[in-house]
């Protein structure tokens, strides 16, 4: 799954009337969700998702998920 259109609107529409930077971490949990991002937010929130895979894979899979999200 993705992100929806509602939600890809809804930051769009925060970014344009705040006029600062936005950090968006809605159901971010994949590179390519990570990707779907680059432009819209400045920031991906992914902190559910590290806390989860830590506990389940440890360490070396946050590692591994940072690095496939570019980071």
């Amino acid at each position: 799954a993705g992100i929806d259109q509602a939600g890809v609107d809804y930051v769009r529409a925060l970014k344009k009337k705040a006029g600062l930077p936005i950090a968006a971490g809605f159901g971010i949990s994949s590179p390519d969700h990570v990707r779907m991002l680059d432009g819209l937010a400045d920031v991906a929130v992914i902190g559910s998702h590290i806390i989860n895979l830590m506990d389940s894979r440890g360490l070396g899979a946050v590692d591994e998920f940072l690095a496939a999200c570019g980071g």
